[in-house]
């Protein structure tokens, strides 16, 4: 969704090169394994295709699934000013895909909704395009409209961790795939045997407000 957000719909400040796309695509790979996910795609037109065909085969209308789809606007109205609420959940719905328009059983945005939207966002990425690059990080918990977990929080201690879970937990997976084994089913306790740590590498970070 981030390459069409980006890429297809115009709304990022510039595209995604090859390279990028490519780079996403093998993080969600990797993080599929650690999660026990089998049959992952090896492509991001694979994830694309998976993605539609998973939508139109299984979207469907539940009284549970409203809810959760109605209590998700409300909180984004809550990152905008009371007094623009309304004006703010109109936005939202306007940028949602017609098929989960369809999906929810909401009333469709009207085209002049949908095309200003649109602008909005075209508009937005231009002019944060010519932005000055920021030159320090932005970490999640300076942005005001994230106020989950305000204590911080363990993430060995955020799930359900049902007894059939094919994950090991209270480990570090990243960059870890012994940890696993190739195949995300390392026994216990074999997770818990010693690993070498690798290489430290330098990330760049480049970014713009």
């Amino acid at each position: 969704m981030p390459v069409r957000w980006l890429n297809d719909y115009g709304y990022g400040w510039r595209r995604l090169s090859d390279h990028e796309i490519s780079a996403i695509t093998h993080y969600y790979r990797r993080l599929g394994r650690y999660m026990g996910i089998k049959d992952i795609p090896e492509t991001y037109e694979g994830f694309r295709e998976l993605l539609d065909d998973y939508e139109r085969d299984n979207f469907a209308y539940t009284e549970g699934g409203r809810k959760v789809s109605d209590s998700t606007l409300d909180l984004m109205v809550t990152f905008y000013p009371p007094r623009v609420s309304g004006l703010a959940r109109k936005f939202s719905m306007a940028i949602l895909d017609d098929s989960l328009i369809e999906t929810f059983r909401y009333t469709p945005p009207s085209k002049a909704w949908r095309k200003s939207a649109d602008i909005a966002l075209k508009l937005r990425a231009k002019v944060v395009r010519r932005m000055k690059p920021r030159e320090e990080p932005l970490w999640a918990d300076m942005n005001p409209n994230i106020r989950s977990y305000p204590d911080g929080y363990d993430v060995d201690s955020i799930g359900t961790f049902p007894a059939t879970c094919p994950v090991q937990h209270n480990v570090d997976p990243v960059s870890h795939e012994e940890l696993y084994g190739k195949n995300g089913d390392r026994p216990a306790e074999a997770a818990a045997e010693p690993v070498a740590e690798p290489a430290a590498s330098d990330p760049v970070a480049d970014g713009r407000a």
